[in-house]
């Protein structure tokens, strides 16, 4: 006999106020996801707000169907198992993203902000919301102090580019320096005639402005490349 997952002992006042919340659980877990994504943005990480959101709302919704599962089933059902194997799952992903993206510099900080942004999700779908809130307030006022404190050569500065791009693959590998170095963008266009045209507005470090201008120089198929005042 195969597991039934309706849930038993339910009214319709109790179902309505069931999905109530969760539905409320999901859309908190996606706002604490899109803060702590733009803090991370504001302060020289590069994972977009929205990867933040998304990762926040699905660890949410699994621990909340485990619990559910428990509550309904804890004869069968042990929620310490479903907890340790979605600990062993984040481990394999944390992994997984060290090793693909070894030799980029934002690595470390997109594997601790998946931990933290997980374990926020989890807190709102077991149903401690206070903690999930109280957590989010405290990653996001230590991001502003850790940037606060740092020397000065190591604090983001704005900078401003046009670049003349011959092949479209060199456009492309440009592209892929921005999101995989810590750089903050504020603005980008890209205009086409006989050259591309590529005019960049973002917040960098000076060591890593120092490292994405040595990157670019590297590239084959820039054609010209200036700073703007």
């Amino acid at each position: 006999m195969g597991i039934s997952f309706k849930l038993t002992g339910m009214d319709d006042l109790g179902s309505y106020l069931y999905h109530l919340n969760f539905f409320t659980g999901a859309v908190l877990a996606l706002i604490l996801g899109l803060i702590l994504g733009i803090s991370s943005r504001v302060y020289g990480q590069c994972i977009s707000p929205r990867s933040h959101g998304l990762i926040c709302l699905t660890a949410q919704s699994l621990s909340f169907l485990s619990v559910q599962l428990f509550q309904n089933y804890s004869n069968i059902i042990d929620l310490s198992i479903i907890v340790s194997f979605m600990a062993v799952s984040v481990s394999i992903i944390s992994a997984s993203m060290l090793f693909h993206y070894k030799k980029s510099q934002i690595v470390m900080p997109a594997v601790l902000s998946f931990w933290i942004v997980i374990a926020i999700g989890l807190f709102i779908g077991m149903g401690f919301w206070v903690i999930g809130v109280i957590l989010t307030l405290l990653v996001t006022v230590f991001l502003s102090i850790d940037q606060w404190i740092l020397p000065k050569d190591s604090r983001l500065q704005e900078f401003g580019l046009n670049i003349d791009i011959s092949k479209l693959q060199t456009l492309e590998r440009v592209e892929k320096l921005l999101k995989f170095m810590p750089i903050r963008i504020i603005e980008k266009t890209a205009t086409k005639g006989q050259l591309i045209h590529l005019e960049l507005c973002y917040e960098a470090a000076p060591l890593t402005q120092h490292l994405f201008l040595k990157r670019l120089f590297c590239l084959k198929g820039i054609e010209r490349m200036s700073k703007v005042q």
